[in-house]
């Protein structure tokens, strides 16, 4: 039972449901209909909501020694930017915008060149701070790439799963499942291979445990949208100047 303790473990876990919560905070950011500078407000509480609470596990874990309390708060906004990338060229390219029906909101918020000087007012911000970490630029990158890699091939999918009546929701489960089979998979080869010099028990447990590491962002994310779904919430594509009515029809 040592293995379920182990810290290694706990703190990918950890990481995995973090990375989860950024991703979707990173989703309502890019689709809501909301000003600007209010989604801004509300992405950013609840990003640090969750930095704090993952600090707190490793400080109390580890006395912070993993990543540096500081150090992971200057990376965070970065991380952000990355897992909203997809989303934003999703809401450009399909004019995807996140909206309650048998609601009547108001037009759209638009992006006023006031919320562009300030997207790019926290971009230069974020550099310059993280400028003098530059020397672990391959870990920034790296964890960068995997909330792109989250957002465009586990969320983006699930949203349409969850959140548009789509004609194309195969495409869409094909996406979702991939992810899961294709690690699932690897974790597999590489636990036989262990099994075959280290124990056949040890692994089995190590196998299950992973597999439960790699279900992680899944099973939140698609609780998540569920919720959403159930709210009423969906992705509508919106022209430009129109809003949805009461019953969800499109109206200029």
């Amino acid at each position: 039972m040592q293995f379920f303790f182990n810290l290694s473990l706990n703190i990918d876990f950890a990481n995995h449901f973090v990375s989860a919560q950024i991703v979707i905070a990173s989703f309502a950011l890019v689709f809501s209909g909301e000003p600007f500078g209010r989604r801004l407000l509300a992405h950013w509480s609840l990003l640090l909501l969750c930095a704090a609470a993952s600090q707190a596990g490793r400080f109390t874990f580890e006395d912070g020694s993993y990543y540096g309390g500081s150090h992971f708060l200057l990376w965070l906004p970065l991380y952000s930017l990355a897992a909203q990338l997809p989303f934003w060229i999703a809401r450009m390219g399909f004019g995807w915008r996140l909206v309650r029906l048998h609601a009547k909101p108001p037009l759209e918020a638009k992006l006023r060149i006031a919320d562009l000087m300030l997207g790019t007012a926290i971009i230069a911000l974020v550099l310059v701070f993280v400028k003098p970490y530059l020397s672990r630029f391959d870990m920034i990158l790296g964890y960068s790439a995997i909330y792109v890699f989250c957002s465009l091939v586990i969320a983006s999918p699930l949203a349409q799963l969850y959140l548009r009546e789509s004609r194309h929701h195969q495409w869409a489960w094909a996406a979702v499942i991939a992810y899961p089979v294709i690690g699932i998979t690897l974790v597999l080869v590489i636990s036989v291979i262990s099994a075959v010099s280290n124990g056949i028990v040890q692994q089995v447990l190590s196998f299950v445990v992973l597999v439960i590491v790699i279900l992680c962002p899944t099973v939140v994310m698609a609780f998540t949208f569920s919720q959403l779904r159930t709210a009423g919430w969906r992705l509508e594509r919106v022209e430009r100047g129109e809003r949805l009515s009461y019953t969800g029809a499109h109206e200029a």
